[in-house]
């Protein structure tokens, strides 16, 4: 039974992503684990449905240039991006974050302002005065 329902959300991922256009502009070929929430955390499967990265996270997006954005589980969950291994690249600290986007992603600490860090982690500048921010696009982001 779990088999045959991890199969139909397989399915039924593929056909979201793909009528979605894979996201953000991606190609749905190219995704090659997809999040699925198990009970009350996400795991990772692959496209024959087999489980690769265990029910550990309590959000999890799907991989963009290697890495994908998930919150940890927990009393104190926070923002972190691991690769396809499970292995967090950039620490879960952050209350908020945003997926990549053009290589830049968004993150806030507690009491901190939208900082845009690379995929190593590394600060590239920060919107001190910025009260929410937009995933990047066409070199540009939104702000307020």
């Amino acid at each position: 039974m779990q088999k045959k329902i991890t199969s139909f959300i397989t399915v039924l991922l593929v056909v979201v992503l793909n009528s979605c256009g894979g996201g953000s502009g991606s190609d749905i070929s190219e995704i090659q684990l997809y999040p699925v929430k198990s009970g009350t955390e996400y795991q990772y499967i692959d496209k024959s449905g087999k489980i690769v990265i265990n029910p550990q996270f309590s959000e999890a997006t799907v991989f963009r240039g290697g890495l994908a954005l998930v919150k940890s589980s927990g009393d104190d969950p926070k923002w972190g991006f691991i690769s396809e291994n499970a292995k967090y690249e950039i620490t879960a600290q952050y209350k908020e974050a945003t997926v990549f986007s053009e290589g830049l992603a968004w993150v806030v600490m507690t009491n901190g302002a939208p900082t845009a860090i690379n995929k190593k982690g590394e600060t590239q500048f920060t919107l001190p005065e910025a009260e929410k921010v937009r995933i990047f696009k066409n070199g540009l982001a939104a702000f307020c």
